[in-house]
């Protein structure tokens, strides 16, 4: 399965015809049709939260229009959670739905693109629908300057290498060890520390 490392920007746009789940109206008095959710939106990225958006109070269509953004190392797949925000207790979940970076990467685009997702839940086929847009970048190489050159001014160049359908990006980060330009400084690649320099 092809993983992603890079940078990935998801901005989340909104929801349309959200709608409660049973176990969310445990506590509803009235109808139910006429329940409004406090609904924010959770993006889980291979298991490990990437972030939530902020609340939005008495709406069952919220726009929040908020971007995160992450550096992401063999990252397979990104979930969003729907959740309405309950005043006492757990957070209620409403829906989710689960991208594959994979289908991403096949669609050819690294710039924003709009997406309309479905999301469901358990008691019901379609819950509503989140619209979002994302960004794909490849990791940058920083690259080293010469002998005698100054690390201040050093320029990131980006690095694209593909096998076997997966993105392999080096990277190399330099700490200066001393202010003059020709003591040795201390690099640390892929894998090891190096000492750069005479």
């Amino acid at each position: 399965m092809p993983v992603f490392s890079g940078l990935l920007k998801v901005r989340v746009c909104e929801a349309v015809d959200l709608k409660p789940t049973p176990w969310a109206l445990r506590h509803a008095v009235g109808k139910s049709g006429s329940f409004l959710l406090d609904p924010y939106l959770a993006l889980n990225l291979d298991q490990a939260r990437l972030g939530q958006t902020a609340t939005k109070t008495k709406t069952n269509s919220p726009a929040w229009h908020q971007e995160f953004c992450t550096e992401v190392r063999e990252g397979r797949s990104l979930e969003l959670s729907v959740f309405h925000d309950a005043p006492i207790g757990y957070d209620d979940f409403v829906a989710n739905c689960t991208i594959q970076l994979e289908d991403l990467l096949q669609n050819g685009t690294r710039h924003y693109e709009d997406w309309t997702l479905h999301v469901q839940s358990k008691h019901t086929n379609n819950v509503g629908t989140v619209s979002l847009r994302h960004s794909l970048a490849p990791r940058s190489l920083q690259r080293v300057p010469a002998h005698g050159a100054s690390t201040r001014h050093a320029a990131a160049q980006p690095l694209d290498a593909f096998r076997s359908s997966r993105f392999l990006v080096s990277y190399l980060i330099c700490v200066e060890t001393a202010m003059l330009d020709c003591q040795p400084r201390v690099c640390r690649g892929d894998k090891e520390l190096f000492v750069w320099g005479p």
